[in-house]
């Protein structure tokens, strides 16, 4: 496996976690810190994730698009 496959399952492993603690303590939001719109190119900013979508969708409160995650920690990744 390449490095940059190994860091983006690292990434994805550990956002993984987070969320499900998230989730299980109750939050309706989650937060992604770091993770850079793709569209607008806000870095810095947090990105949110929908919580019904949490697995699968990443929104950016700037400017309110969204991606499906992997595609998101596939550009953060490499």
């Amino acid at each position: 496996m390449s490095r940059a496959a190994d860091a983006t399952r690292i990434l994805a492993d550990r956002l993984d976690g987070r969320i499900r603690r998230q989730i299980r303590n109750g939050h309706d939001r989650q937060l992604v810190p770091r993770i850079p719109c793709p569209d607008c190119d806000t870095t810095g900013l947090m990105m949110r994730l929908s919580p019904p979508l949490a697995a699968r969708v990443i929104e950016c409160p700037t400017c309110g698009a969204a991606w499906p995650r992997a595609d998101v920690l596939g550009s953060v990744a490499a």
